[in-house]
């Protein structure tokens, strides 16, 4: 059985908004960590890597301003959190 290549585009796209839902919630989630004042090198290194998989994700799909957005809020912390003991 195959299936219209409008109904293959809309799988394609419902599949890329759950993706991206699910890396958000990950992704505030991380922030919200760093935000406490028993942060630890470890949550920065999680946020990192929450940041480069929601970067991937969107690179994957063609989302060049969500790529960028991504990597930018990860370089925005990087760069606040150099100074931080």
């Amino acid at each position: 059985m195959t299936i219209s290549v409008s109904a293959w585009l809309q799988q394609k796209i419902d599949n890329y908004k759950f993706s991206v839902r699910d890396i958000t919630v990950d992704f505030y989630l991380a922030q919200a960590k760093l935000n406490r004042a028993d942060c630890s090198i470890y949550q920065l290194r999680q946020f990192n890597d929450t940041c480069l998989d929601m970067a991937e994700i969107r690179q994957i799909n063609g989302d060049d301003q969500g790529y960028l957005h991504a990597m930018g809020k990860l370089h925005h912390r990087l760069v606040q959190d150099m100074g931080n003991n």
